[in-house]
């Protein structure tokens, strides 16, 4: 009679496994069916700027190819739909280079464009500062395109990467946004620094050679003219005006630095600041004043030199000139300045990315030394942000930069 009953028990203790094991491949196969379901959902969906949901008609690209137009456009929160936000996050994905040009329509400006390359596809993208729309012109693939240079109004770029055997490879092309291709030819390798002239029609750039630095102008057609020779070869460049180049041998922290303008009518280079140590300088478009920072005893500091007076004025903020930019009056200048910075080998460890920060966007009357605080990122959109490379638009009103920390493109209305 036991044995009855344990083969009892047994027979059902098996029956109620194995409804539970069939309850369990059920809910198994739902789960996976919502998930195929979910997937080609999201694939076919796209969501636009109010928050609405809409299909399309197929969400997967084929064989590697690009859909022939791509318009993204990125809601913010606490706004109307489609109103722009003062300070905007353009592109989140790393870009190799961006500028900002004025819209025209006959003889009035109606906005300013803004270009940029995606670091990761050399594929180039517009937008403009009072649209939250962002539309990619290019479907050429140029990957790991480090930096990019736009000229004449954004049609055409030079772009640089590194070949295998880690030369400076540069590319001066033409953007083709009826074919939504880029083409054009290379030039000499190891073309770095590389700045473009404030017209944006030309570019310059040194190369090292046997003798020092060679130094070359050339336009988008390629046609290069030598104008500069000198036994050093580390140069920081900037173009501060058509005819005026300046030159700041490489900032250490350790290290004596001197300022030169050289001009390019006469061929001459002339002393204009220094010598001091860790040596980071911008001058203004008309030449009278350079931002600068310099390092004493590992302590980071930033003033005004007047180049018609000789003098310095120290500034109550601390940043690099690296992260500024002069209006075209020559009186403001925008700077991103760090909430705190450390003591430490600057701008050395900032260069070599071993240190970040975390920067405000200030205005800096050099006239007053009046220092405004227009918007601090972390406050604003969430983020902090290492400010580099920042632009104006023409009429001073308008902001980009990138944020050194991810490589990701920003805009600032100012007024």
């Amino acid at each position: 009679m036991q044995y009855l009953v344990r083969r009892v028990i047994i027979k059902e203790n098996i029956m109620n496994q194995k409804k539970i094991i069939y309850f369990l491949l059920i809910v198994l196969i739902l789960l996976i069916g919502l998930g195929i379901a979910g997937y080609f959902y999201l694939t076919n969906t796209k969501v636009s700027p109010n928050g609405e949901v809409s299909l399309t008609e197929g969400g997967l690209v084929e064989n590697n190819t690009l859909p022939e137009e791509d318009t993204t456009s990125v809601p913010t929160a606490d706004l109307a739909p489609g109103e722009v936000p003062r300070l905007r996050k353009i592109s989140a994905t790393p870009i190799s280079g961006a500028e900002i040009f004025t819209l025209k329509t006959g003889t009035s400006s109606q906005d300013s464009v803004i270009k940029y390359i995606d670091r990761a596809t050399g594929n180039a993208y517009q937008t403009t500062r009072n649209s939250l729309e962002t539309k990619r012109i290019t479907t050429t693939t140029l990957p790991k395109t480090y930096f990019a240079y736009f000229m004449d109004g954004g049609i055409s770029v030079v772009l640089q990467s590194l070949t295998e055997s880690s030369a400076v490879s540069t590319y001066v092309a033409s953007l083709n946004e009826a074919s939504s291709e880029i083409f054009g030819k290379y030039i000499r390798e190891n073309a770095f620094p590389l700045v473009v002239s404030p017209f944006k029609n030309r570019f310059f750039y040194l190369t090292k050679e046997s003798t020092g630095a060679v130094g070359y102008i050339s336009d988008s057609k390629t046609k290069e003219t030598q104008v500069f020779s000198h036994p050093l070869s580390d140069w920081s460049v900037q173009w501060v005006n058509e005819n005026t180049l300046m030159f700041t041998t490489k900032p250490a922290s350790a290290i004596q630095s001197v300022s030169y303008l050289y001009d390019l009518r006469v061929k001459k280079l002339s002393k204009v600041f220094g010598p001091k140590n860790g040596l980071t300088a911008l001058s203004s478009p008309l030449l009278d004043k350079i931002i600068y920072s310099e390092t004493i005893q590992e302590k980071l500091l930033t003033g005004i030199h007047d180049t018609k007076t000789n003098s310095d004025t120290y500034l109550e903020q601390t940043t690099l000139a690296d992260k500024c930019v002069w209006s075209s009056t020559s009186v403001i200048v925008y700077c991103g300045v760090p909430k705190t910075i450390p003591s430490g080998k600057l701008p050395d460890i900032w260069y070599q990315g071993l240190l970040s920060t975390n920067d405000r966007i200030v205005a800096i009357n050099t006239n007053t030394q009046e220092e405004t605080i227009i918007v601090d990122p972390q406050n604003e959109a969430g983020e902090e942000i290492d400010t580099q490379d920042l632009k104006l638009s023409a009429d001073g009103n308008y902001l980009i930069f990138t944020n050194k920390k991810d490589l990701s493109l920003w805009g600032l209305k100012l007024n």
